[in-house]
């Protein structure tokens, strides 16, 4: 059964790979807030937005040695998302960046109601999301691909999602990126994160 999550995205009109569910393609609409999020401890923007991190530890929508930035819509989604992460003991030191995407630059969208019911797992559904997010990587067609938070995935009915961003792409110059800005995070949720180490 698809994950039902609400979307706005169009029909599929095919299939990739014979069974993988359809990446849409669109332009930017209206609703689609411009400015997202990338929460991060690398103060240094170059190093920050190279996408060699998960080049090396791959994410949900990217393969090793494939070059990605993932970045949330709101500042709180990715703040769980670093959250979530294993070896994460507490947010010292951690920051964020605010990217604003000009209204002229194309983004795609991962049509989710074609998603299996394990694409949120850590083996198969990673090896679903992956070849989804390498499908569209091939084509070439954007920078950016919308994709829904598995910590989270209710909020994509909500417009609140990740947008894994291909830093090779010809677009992404035209991005804008803010200065790095330290979080202050509450004490409660830094002995929370203390008490779930590694």
């Amino acid at each position: 059964m698809p994950w039902g999550g609400s979307s706005t995205v169009s029909s599929p009109s095919g299939f990739i790979s014979g069974t993988q569910p359809v990446v849409v393609h669109r332009a930017k609409p209206d609703w689609l807030l411009v400015r997202c999020f990338r929460v991060t401890r690398n103060p240094d923007p170059a190093k920050a937005f190279d996408g060699m991190g998960a080049s090396m530890y791959p994410g949900r929508w990217n393969e090793r040695n494939e070059r990605a930035v993932y970045v949330t819509k709101t500042l709180p989604l990715g703040v769980l998302e670093v959250m979530v992460q294993d070896a994460v003991t507490g947010l010292n030191g951690y920051g964020f960046y605010l990217i604003e995407i000009p209204d002229d630059v194309v983004l795609s969208t991962v049509d989710v109601a074609t998603l299996s019911a394990t694409w949120r797992t850590a083996r198969v559904g990673r090896v679903e999301c992956r070849a989804i997010g390498e499908a569209w990587r091939a084509r070439r067609e954007s920078v950016g691909f919308i994709v829904p938070s598995a910590v989270v995935p209710e909020a994509f009915g909500f417009d609140d999602y990740n947008i894994v961003l291909d830093p090779t792409h010809a677009d992404f110059g035209r991005l804008v990126i803010g200065a790095h800005i330290a979080l202050d995070v509450d004490d409660r949720i830094q002995a929370m994160l203390a008490t779930m180490g590694p």
